[in-house]
Parts: structure tokens; sequence; C-alpha cells
């Protein structure tokens, strides 16, 4: 079980988006406050980066753009210790 399908099936929080490429998964999950959370994981080896309360800009590129992009962001939380 992923981090993503813990938080969808058993914390209520909504999956409004989900993408995949080679070597990375994303996906823009949303809370019932309305909050939402872009999580990236790499699916080559582990690592997890959270970006909370994303930008337009950033929902762009998850949906469409270059997942590395959020990977190196700046505003990521690196959660590899999840």
């Amino acid at each position: 079980m992923t981090l993503v399908e813990l938080l969808a099936e058993h914390a209520g929080v909504g999956l409004e988006t989900r993408r995949d490429d080679p070597c990375l998964q994303g996906a823009l999950l949303t809370f019932r406050n309305g909050r939402r959370l872009i999580v990236v994981q790499r699916t080559y080896r582990e690592g997890i980066v959270a970006l909370f309360d994303p930008t337009e800009e950033e929902v762009s590129i998850l949906r469409h753009g270059d997942l590395w992009k959020i990977w190196n962001s700046d505003r990521g939380e690196d959660l590899a210790a999840v």
C-alpha cells in the first residue's frame, strides 16, 4: 500500500488526480478542510516529496509537466523517513 492509497482509503482524503511516469508517481490530494497536497514518490527507490498548498502552476505541472520539477522544488518536504 502506498501513502496515497492509505490516505485515500482510510483518512477520507480525496484523490483529485494521479499521474505516473517511468521514474515518478504523482498525486494531488484534497482534504476535507479544502487544503491540497501534492505527493511525488520515486518508483525505482525509496523517497517521497510532499508539497503543501500547491499553486495552480504546480498543479498544472503535476497534471501535464515534468514531475521532476516538483520533486526538486524548494517548497517540497522530503518524507523519506515515512
